[in-house]
């Protein structure tokens, strides 16, 4: 799991099972989509400000506490991306503009999730 720890890399690929929003059923067969994104490397470090803000911000949300399960950390990685390429599902209808690179797995307790915006 190298790939979580990588801070200054400029290129992110993202392959593989990412959303399930078209099974209807029951929400368990994902989409396998593909990106290839070049990091903005001065709008990510403007956005790095702001993780550490995250933990106070979800308390600050308006909903009840039930929703708020998962406890960002103020050490997330917030980043810009250029998308130069897009692949499988994520070419069907409209193009994501948000990517949550890990949702599931082994990786989700030990790293949470690396924002790409």
């Amino acid at each position: 799991m190298a790939w979580m720890d990588m801070k200054t890399n400029p290129i992110e690929l993202v392959i593989g099972p990412i959303e399930s929003y078209e099974d209807q059923l029951f929400g368990y067969r994902a989409a396998f989509e593909a990106y290839v994104l070049i990091k903005d490397m001065a709008w990510s470090e403007k956005l790095a400000k702001y993780a550490q803000f995250l933990p106070e911000l979800q308390r600050g949300l308006p909903v009840p506490d039930a929703y708020k399960q998962e406890t960002p950390g103020s050490d997330a990685d917030l980043n810009a991306y250029d998308v130069i390429y897009y692949a499988g599902h994520s070419n069907a209808g409209s193009t994501t503009i948000a990517v949550i690179q890990v949702k599931t797995g082994r990786t989700w307790p030990a790293f949470r999730s690396r924002p790409c915006l």
